[in-house]
């Protein structure tokens, strides 16, 4: 019956990819008021002037192939070593399909000169330590990730007119076009790259470092012959170049449901079921407030970073070093950080305090006893005369003081008189006489 009725309605299976609610909440508005704020910009500007930028994980895993077993073999397994470390790279292409050398970032303390050898011509090497550019005006856009719009990021680029602005929150599988069109192949293309190498390679394990630049080097130059049409298709796909913000609006599931020939097979009680499941139908005054955020495709100014950005609060005033971002954060408040000190230093006054009372009553649990060989006075067997240190008040029998009287008398357990306070001496001088 399902069959029947699929072909009776001209409709297709297909398989669906899950996409959260926070995508699947993007609509015609946001899409509009992006084209809007942004095509004055475009019109004026070429394919070679308009770029697009986004930072991209590679693995080492070289994922699951298709193999040839027995038709009756149950388990199907291949012995290929792999982890989960990934390394980030930042790519940039143009619309006219130029693909711009990558920048690399280890996750590392340091970085060494080995892990910058053997890449592709103008590629920039960094390393961090967490487990993410006159003529026509530019334009550049991509993502808003916090890391993307720092102080000295917008000055340049205000220095140099270039048009920075971000993307609509969570439409960047929608309106990026390295997501749309220039990603999926080169994953695919890295993977077989992977394949050859574990194959072919001594190294067990996750890639080396000093491994990396030659594989990159590698992807970069089989992706290369098919780059430029694929930066050219995701540019067009996402509608930057031309502009045209119908290849977006046409691509947005919402769209779709609000097609004739789909209202006129599907009951409005189920075209509401299904904006409800994918959060459309969601009242938007129930969203939690994050703070005001950049609005998209606007051009980014040092002049953006305002107290209005902020949040509700307007007391803190912005800082130079506040980065600007899609959801500004508020400065740090000082008294917070002072109140940490002075802490730090109440705990200090009384570990040594601590440290003094356990000295003081290591002192008096042994202070009839011998500081080398332990031996009590009381238990003593012989005349010889016993020496009290004068400074730690540490006590020697005269075995192991060799019958010496100088309180001087140096030994291991203290050998110096002269310099800081012992940690052992009291503050009361009491005479030991055996």
């Amino acid at each position: 019956m399902v069959a029947l009725f699929i072909q009776r309605n001209n409709l297709s299976v297909r398989m669906a990819s899950n996409i959260k609610r926070s995508r699947a909440s993007v609509d015609q508005d946001d899409v509009n008021k992006f084209f809007d704020n942004i095509k004055p910009a475009l019109l004026e500007s070429t394919g070679d002037h308009i770029y697009n930028y986004d930072e991209t994980n590679i693995t080492d895993d070289p994922g699951a192939r298709k193999v040839i077993v027995p038709r009756n073999c149950k388990r199907v397994e291949r012995v290929q070593n792999f982890s989960r470390t990934a390394i980030s790279i930042m790519v940039c292409g143009t619309a006219s399909g130029e693909l711009l050398p990558p920048m690399v970032v280890y996750k590392a303390y340091n970085l060494y000169e080995n892990w910058c050898v053997g890449g592709p011509t103008g590629t920039v090497y960094r390393n961090s330590p967490s487990g993410w550019q006159p003529g026509k005006r530019v334009i550049v856009v991509g993502d808003n990730l916090v890391s993307h719009f720092a102080p000295n990021v917008i000055r340049i680029a205000q220095e140099e007119d270039i048009y920075l602005t971000p993307f609509p929150p969570n439409a960047t599988h929608l309106m990026q076009p390295l997501d749309v069109a220039v990603f999926a192949p080169m994953k695919r293309t890295w993977r077989v790259i992977l394949d050859t190498w574990g194959k072919e390679s001594r190294y067990l394990g996750s890639i080396p470092k000093e491994q990396f630049p030659l594989l990159l080097n590698r992807l970069w130059s089989q992706i290369k012959p098919n780059v430029k049409q694929n930066l050219m298709s995701g540019f067009r796909a996402t509608g930057l170049f031309p502009c045209n913000p119908h290849e977006v609006l046409k691509r947005l599931p919402n769209a779709a449901i609000q097609q004739e020939e789909v209202g006129r097979l599907l009951d409005t009680s189920l075209i509401e079921l299904l904006k409800e499941h994918r959060g459309v139908a969601k009242d938007p005054s129930t969203k939690r407030k994050r703070g005001k955020k950049v609005e998209a495709g606007t051009r980014i100014l040092p002049s953006s970073v305002t107290a209005d950005h902020l949040g509700d609060n307007p007391e803190n005033p912005p800082d130079d070093q506040t980065p600007s971002t899609s959801v500004l954060q508020k400065p740090r408040e000082t008294n917070k950080r002072e109140e940490s000190k002075q802490s730090s230093k109440e705990n200090a006054t009384e570990a040594a305090a601590s440290i003094k009372k356990r000295a003081s009553k290591r002192i008096k649990d042994t202070e009839d006893q011998c500081g080398i060989c332990r031996v009590r006075w009381t238990n003593y067997k012989g005349r010889v005369d016993w020496l009290q240190r004068c400074k730690c008040h540490i006590l020697i029998c005269g075995i192991c003081n060799e019958n010496s009287k100088d309180p001087y008398f140096v030994y291991a357990v203290c050998d110096d008189d002269s310099g800081d306070e012992d940690p052992f001496q009291t503050d009361e001088d009491e005479e030991f006489v055996p």
